[in-house]
């Protein structure tokens, strides 16, 4: 029907990584941007000025793409996109569904062997499909797939162009700027895409003016993202940002307005300082957030806007980050010894993608560096450098380290490169399957309401796998940084639980309360006051580890705040998927006997 596609390759010397990306089906639609880059450059597909998969397929090696039109196949697979995995020897057939102005997909499997080094196929005029193998000096052969069935192989339409898809059409071609304005505010990711696009062809003078009346949040949002890509004036784009109350913004809502502001950034450099300072005052509230990668986006702009909290707080994240398990199937890996076996060899290891993310943004924190941070970090790389990645995992944390090293004073330099050089063994860890999900009170509640198949040995290793027993004993097991939760089905119903471990800052206990110390250079320290004398101030900035305390002069400190921001990571429960959270709820609402 005239829509185009795309297989993207992947870079499995990047596995392990933050940035690594699978590959991927695409829908190639005018002006788009998929954000292919260079190393730890490339985009995530949640930027707004991208347009995310049609279906992400996972490791392999893009060859031959084809549509099925013309085969002599049921009609399923006349309208399937066939697509080439050279490395582990598959063609798929992805079949796509109308999806708004794009297309979802499903895989299934065609045509494997083991090895199948598979470089190019077509559909022949007796409606068979041909493809090739070989390349890269492998055995080249010839092969004819022909069905033989009583369904019908009549030849079939090609697929209706939606409304939304016709929608598409007439906003590439538009130069309305009413219509392109209100389209930005369109619920559909490729209609707002489309709609910024046109937009951008326009003298920014026709539409400036639609732009500094706009009231929409959605519509700021795009409208900012094509100024600043137009070279907009910044302090406009950051003004007009600074309207949008961000607490209530949905979550690609919240990934989109930051893009937005690292956009503007990145064109016209960092914003004056009153601009700056309100950024870090709207953003580092939010910080941390529930969900992963809106936290990674708030780390990135708030170590470069300099936010005087987000050291303290990223050091804590990175220590109670989860690693999920990567979801790739065994059978596929088996598809090829030489190229399987480094996957299969980072599962036995498995890198924490997060954490190495906020490792990444932390090797260009200046300000605010103290001994027990430097140590926190840097005993990090140490130990992330032991895990098991892909070809190139090792050298990127080397040159991270390298990279953070130049914004130490040299009294913490030595400190650095001694906690470099400590490199134990990293434990096992207990990892949960997922794949998770964006848990609310609601969707929890209903989940757990019937434990009757839950599993209470798996609930143990859940309670590990989301760290709980980092900090909390249950059963004589666990940490002592948070209080005891072996009794509490006798205190707590269920939706009680799930409320304080989806938002553990609603109710803080004095307890387990901690500070924030703002100190005259404008940096804070925020952690557990463990003593002080009439000089000095002894804080435990870890609640993993009460014995590692900065100490800090009295006559630096400006004023003392207590936090407002509980020292647990909220929504740790997101990693789990409903049959783990079942099993998690069973373990903590049963009393040992």
């Amino acid at each position: 029907n005239g829509s185009i596609f795309g297989y993207d390759s992947d870079m499995e010397f990047d596995v392990g990584t933050p940035w690594y990306r699978p590959t991927r089906v695409l829908h190639l639609v005018q002006g788009a941007e998929f954000g292919w880059r260079t190393g730890t450059a490339k985009w995530p597909d949640y930027y707004a000025d991208s347009l995310g998969s049609v279906l992400d397929v996972g490791p392999g090696c893009p060859t031959g793409v084809l549509f099925g039109t013309g085969a002599k196949f049921p009609a399923k697979y006349q309208k399937a996109l066939f697509i080439l995995d050279w490395t582990f020897g598959r063609i798929y057939a992805v079949h796509l569904s109308a999806d708004g102005a794009t297309y979802t997909g499903t895989k299934e499997i065609l045509v494997s062997g083991k090895p199948l080094p598979v470089s190019d196929a077509t559909i022949g005029p007796d409606g068979a499909m041909y493809f090739l193998t070989g390349g890269r000096r492998l055995k080249s052969a010839l092969y004819k797939v022909s069905y033989i069935g009583d369904a019908d192989t009549s030849p079939v339409t090609a697929p209706a162009i939606s409304d939304a898809q016709k929608q598409l059409e007439q906003l590439q071609q538009s130069n309305d700027v009413e219509t392109l304005f209100n389209a930005l505010s369109n619920n559909d990711r490729v209609l707002r895409h489309a709609a910024r696009v046109s937009l951008e062809r326009l003298d920014t003078d026709k539409w400036l003016d639609h732009y500094q009346k706009a009231t929409n949040p959605q519509q700021i949002i795009t409208a900012s993202l094509a100024l600043s890509r137009n070279n907009g004036d910044a302090k406009t784009i950051m003004s007009k940002l600074l309207e949008i109350d961000f607490k209530q913004l949905t979550m690609s809502q919240k990934l989109e307005h930051l893009r937005a502001v690292s956009l503007a950034c990145i064109r016209a450099g960092k914003p004056d300082e009153t601009t700056r300072a309100a950024l870090v005052n709207q953003l580092s509230t939010h910080y941390p957030s529930p969900t992963a990668s809106v936290n990674r986006e708030l780390c990135r702009v708030l170590v470069y806007l300099e936010s005087p909290q987000v050291l303290a707080k990223t050091i804590f994240l990175m220590q109670s980050s989860i690693a999920v398990k990567e979801d790739i199937p065994k059978e596929l890996l088996d598809g090829n010894d030489k190229y399987g076996v480094h996957f299969k060899k980072m599962f036995e290891n498995q890198p924490d993608t997060q954490a190495l993310h906020y490792a990444m943004m932390l090797k260009n924190q200046k300000l605010g560096w103290t001994e027990a941070s430097v140590k926190d970090y840097y005993n990090w790389l140490a130990q992330a450098e032991m895990k098991n990645g892909g070809r190139s995992y090792t050298g990127f944390i080397q040159n991270i380290r390298k990279e953070a090293m130049k914004n130490l004073k040299p009294e913490l330099l030595a400190i650095a490169q001694a906690s470099s050089k400590v490199k134990t063994k990293p434990q096992a860890i207990v990892m949960a399957k997922g794949p998770g999900r964006a848990w609310t009170l609601k969707s929890s509640t209903n989940a757990v309401k019937d434990l009757s198949k839950a599993n209470i040995e798996n609930g143990k290793k859940m309670f590990q796998a989301v760290l709980c027993a980092r900090c909390h004993t249950h059963s004589k097991v666990g940490g002592s940084a948070g209080p005891d939760l072996t009794n509490l089905a006798s205190r707590f119903e269920k939706q009680d639980i799930l409320k304080a471990i989806i938002d553990p800052s609603e109710v803080i206990s004095d307890q387990f309360s901690t500070t924030v110390f703002h100190l005259k250079d404008k940096t804070t320290i925020q952690g557990k006051l463990m003593n002080e004398d009439d000089t000095h101030v002894h804080i435990a900035t870890s609640v993993f580890d009460f014995t590692a305390q900065t100490k800090v002069l009295k006559s630096t400190i400006v004023k003392r705040t207590p936090s407002t921001v509980s020292t647990m990571p909220p929504s740790l429960i997101n990693a789990l998927n409903p049959n783990e959270l079942r099993d998690l709820m069973l373990y903590l609402t049963t009393q040992p006997k």
